[in-house]
């Protein structure tokens, strides 16, 4: 059984993952590796050589470390891409990492020595050469060796410093699987990405456990490869997500007084925070009664403020179908949604139509959403949208239609 678990999402640029694979395991010294190492890589619906390129390195690497590959037929987004890994983690001690980055020799040593010494600390990080706040070092290198030489330097002058923050990135966490079972994974709601890592550090900290970066660690970070390549994208997952996170947190502002705010104001409850990562955490759903049938429930559910999303396309197609014998119901948690706008945009487009249609204020623990999607007979589908495409496969362990 491994002792040491990492998990690496990838979602095409295989030479850049493939940089970082082979640098992940050439920085391992013989003790860690004789402790036990699995590496999970989730190729997150990569449509280049990734999954050519994961099999060979597996053989190539197979003598030292496990590398385990899980593959997503689509992408699925940051957050649920990185539950997929960590449902496979079998180790004591669990990394997350992105793919754009390069990992200097004996980075994880410090990591481990402070998350294993100190039972009040739940995740730790490593100084980063492109961060947000205190992980930023800002320091470019024109070649590896050059990196490596300034990695030991840092580590080395560094080796005795632990500071404590609210929030660490989501590029490079050390976790301990004891903060996993109590908290869960990554929040589904918070689609491709962005503000998935403020909220795990929130959750965290609620739970009792602190957060440290590390001096004896360095990792030199490319940064956000994926997201420059899609600048829109990028910039709608942070408009939207930011409102999200201040609506689910109840805070009017994401400094260091509103996460005060947080801290002070909200105490964990398991049932309400924890974010499942496998389907058995999800209570069971409830069975229908077949003898209580009048109209057809059809659910209908949307990343509804962003813009990349195609949900009002979908519900003019919709709306156009035979629905005579349906109920059409609209999901906007107001955990996460200013509702009436939402409510709002829905009735426009259904206007001219004699629609029988509900709308689902409902803040349903996420431990509940089998049990909440069992109560629908249809699931409808909607391009470009992670939440919808993270809930269609709720959906089918919940024995619904998809449309």
């Amino acid at each position: 059984m491994p002792n040491f678990s990492f998990v690496m999402l990838c979602y095409n640029n295989w030479n850049m993952s493939k940089q970082a694979i082979s640098s992940l395991i050439d920085s391992f010294n013989l003790t860690l590796i004789e402790r036990g190492i699995e590496i999970i890589v989730v190729n997150n619906g990569s449509t280049d050589e990734t999954a050519l390129g994961l099999l060979n390195l597996q053989r190539k690497y197979k003598e030292q470390v496990q590398i385990k590959i899980v593959q997503n037929d689509e992408n699925l987004g940051y957050p649920v891409g990185i539950n997929c890994g960590l449902e496979q983690c079998n180790g004591e001690i669990i990394t997350i990492l992105n793919n754009d980055l390069i990992f200097p020799l004996n980075w994880f040593d410090g990591l481990v020595k402070i998350i294993e010494q100190d039972p009040t600390i739940g995740a730790v990080a490593p100084y980063l050469s492109y961060a947000s706040g205190a992980q930023h070092v800002g320091v470019n290198f024109n070649s590896i060796e050059g990196m490596q030489g300034f990695a030991k330097t840092f580590m080395e002058n560094n080796k005795e410093k632990i500071v404590f923050l609210d929030r660490v990135i989501g590029a490079c966490m050390v976790i301990k699987r004891s903060v996993l079972e109590l908290i869960g994974g990554n929040d589904f709601w918070f689609g491709v990405g962005n503000y998935d890592d403020d909220d795990f550090s929130i959750r965290l900290q609620i739970a009792g456990f602190k957060i440290a970066i590390v001096g004896s660690s360095f990792v030199h970070h490319i940064g956000s490869v994926s997201f420059k390549k899609d600048v829109s994208l990028f910039r709608s997952a942070m408009t939207t997500n930011r409102q999200k996170f201040i609506k689910k947190w109840n805070v009017d502002t994401l400094d260091h007084h509103g996460k005060e705010k947080i801290f002070l104001n909200t105490s964990y409850q398991k049932e309400k925070h924890f974010c499942p990562i496998k389907i058995e955490q999800y209570r069971v759903p409830i069975k229908k009664d077949e003898n209580n049938v009048d109209k057809l429930k059809v659910f209908f559910v949307a990343d509804w403020l962003n813009p990349q999303s195609e949900w009002k396309i979908r519900l003019s197609e919709l709306i156009s179908y035979d629905l005579d014998n349906s109920k059409l119901f609209f999901w906007a948690p107001s955990h996460y949604y200013e509702t009436e706008t939402i409510h709002k945009e829905i009735k426009e487009i259904v206007s001219n139509k004699k629609i029988d249609l509900d709308f689902l204020d409902n803040n349903i623990y996420q431990i509940n959403l089998l049990r909440f999607l069992s109560e629908f007979d249809i699931f409808i589908k909607v391009q470009e949208d992670f939440i919808n495409k993270n809930l269609q496969n709720l959906a089918q362990h919940s024995s619904l239609n998809l449309i």
